[in-house]
C-alpha cells in the first residue's frame, strides 16, 4: 500500500523538518508528465548547506523527485545518502512508495532493523514546502486523479493549464 506525502513527513524525525526549511534550497525545478506512468512529476536539484568540524561550509548537490500518483500517494526519491542509508529507501519501497535506484536493494539491518520506519530527507521534504508555497500540489494531485488512461488527452490539458496560470 503506497503512502501519501503527509504520511510520510508525519513520520520523518523533527529535526529533518527543520533542516528542510533552513539549510536546504531548491532549484532548476521542472514540473512534468513521466513517460511512463502519464502521471505528474516534479523533479529538483536541492542544495544542502553543511558545516564540518572546522567550519568549512560546503553545498551538496541531489536529484529530488516526486511522483503524484491517484488518492494523494506518491513515489519519492533523492540522491543523498541520507536517503538510502537511513533506511528510507527501502522501507517505502516495501510500501510502493519509491523504487531501488541509489541503494543496492538490501534491507537496512543496521540503521532500520527490519526496514519498518518510514520517513524521507531534508531535502524532499524540501521539495515538498517549496511545492506547497507555489501552490502546486493541488493541480499535481488532481491531474492524477483525473488521468484514466495513459493518452487521457483532457486531463493532460488541464494540468497544462493549470501549471500555465501559476
Amino acid at each position: 500500500m503506497a503512502l501519501s506525502m503527509e504520511q510520510i513527513l508525519r513520520r520523518t524525525t523533527p529535526l529533518r523538518l527543520e533542516k528542510a526549511t533552513t539549510t536546504v534550497r531548491i532549484s532548476k525545478l521542472k514540473l512534468s508528465v513521466s513517460k511512463t506512468t502519464k502521471l505528474p512529476l516534479a523533479v529538483a536539484q536541492g542544495y544542502s548547506k553543511d558545516v564540518n568540524r572546522e567550519k568549512k561550509v560546503t553545498y551538496n548537490k541531489y536529484i529530488t523527485s516526486i511522483l503524484f500518483r491517484k488518492n494523494k500517494k506518491v513515489k519519492i526519491s533523492c540522491s543523498c545518502p541520507d536517503f538510502v542509508y537511513a533506511g528510507w529507501e527501502w522501507a517505502l519501497w516495501k510500501r510502493g512508495s519509491a523504487d531501488i535506484i541509489y541503494g543496492n536493494g538490501e534491507p537496512p539491518d543496521i540503521t532500520n532493523p527490519g526496514g519498518l520506519v518510514t520517513g524521507c530527507c531534508k531535502h524532499l521534504a524540501a521539495l515538498w514546502f517549496f511545492l506547497q508555497s507555489k501552490k502546486l500540489i493541488t493541480p499535481a494531485q488532481r491531474y492524477a486523479d483525473k488521468v484514466s488512461s495513459p493518452n487521457d488527452k483532457k486531463s493532460k490539458e488541464i494540468y497544462n493549464v493549470e501549471k500555465r496560470s501559476r
